[in-house]
């Protein structure tokens, strides 16, 4: 049996996520281009203004706009059609469609309707979380099996020496 390390997790789940990506740095799934929009105009604005509600750009960093959220959401809806379905339910809230204040809409629906909510606000993260533009502006280093691990250093043997001369604290079972 295979012994799961964190490593090993985090390189499954990671690759999971990361289906393929382009030279800009988008994560993007072969083929999706040509698909037609999942959003009519109308929900694509409130898409755009929402996401860049909950990630604006801020201290040199783009908004979720700006990091390709919107196409990120577009390409997942064509993929799935539970989660289109789903983004399409919200963005059609009347406080959203009508909104002159985004932020105070989407305040509004964190509290009347907090699963959906979350939701949103989960895949907005995704979106620009697993954006690789995004991990280089953070400082973060994704390490794939094409790089190979550095060696651990070897372990000092003689920070144990007072543990080692020490009598066991336990007795052994028979």
């Amino acid at each position: 049996m295979s012994r799961s390390t964190r490593r090993k997790v985090l390189k499954v789940s990671a690759s999971a996520v990361l289906m393929a990506a382009t030279t800009d740095g988008m994560l993007l799934e072969p083929g999706a281009a040509t698909a037609a929009p999942p959003f009519p105009a109308a929900l694509r604005q409130v898409l755009l203004r929402a996401v860049d509600a909950i990630i604006p750009a801020e201290g040199g960093m783009p908004s979720a706009s700006q990091a390709g959220a919107v196409t990120y959401l577009e390409r997942r809806a064509t993929r799935e059609a539970e989660f289109s379905a789903s983004i399409r339910r919200f963005l059609a809230q009347r406080s959203l469609t009508s909104a002159s204040n985004i932020i105070a809409a989407l305040q509004e629906l964190e509290r009347t309707i907090p699963q959906e909510f979350a939701q949103f606000r989960d895949a907005v993260y995704e979106a620009y979380y697993t954006n690789r533009a995004i991990w280089n502006l953070l400082g973060y280093r994704f390490r794939t099996s094409a790089v190979p691990d550095e060696a651990a250093p070897e372990f000092d043997q003689g920070v144990l020496g007072t543990v080692a001369r020490m009598q066991p604290i336990y007795r052994e079972a028979e």
